[in-house]
């Protein structure tokens, strides 16, 4: 699959190895993380990151605008290579400001407490079945 065919994010909560939510954005539209059942996209434990927290944000290109916050943890892959530079980690992420842009071919992984948020972008066909 070429980085064109893959324009849909896919966001995974992922717990002990295991995957326990996951939503392939076909419309983009705005990723929350946090514990308010009522508005939250991904409700759990706010370990430090704000109750209501906007994560992916699209923007009119097609792509999105990823925030992190310092409690985070984890990396972002840009282009889909893991080399030195195009790795970038949560800390320096929130260092420089605390936005990404993130688009077909990134993916990363972000821990927030015991969770973990993986995020890439797929075809529908891609998907996780």
């Amino acid at each position: 699959m070429s980085t064109t065919d893959a324009k849909f994010l896919q966001v995974a909560v992922v717990w002990n190895e295991t995957i326990i939510q996951e939503k392939i954005l076909e419309t983009p539209r705005v990723i929350t993380v946090g514990e308010d059942f009522a508005s939250c996209t991904f409700v759990m434990p706010s370990a430090g990151v704000p109750e209501n927290f906007e994560l992916f944000t699209p923007d009119a290109g097609g792509n999105y605008t990823l925030r992190v916050h310092k409690a985070m943890g984890g990396k972002v892959v840009l282009g889909g290579s893991s080399d030195d530079d195009s790795e970038k980690s949560i800390e320096d992420i929130v260092a420089s400001g605390g936005d990404q842009s993130v688009g077909p071919g990134d993916w990363g992984i972000l821990t927030i407490g015991n969770l973990g948020l993986f995020f890439k972008f797929v075809s529908r066909a891609g998907a996780i079945p």
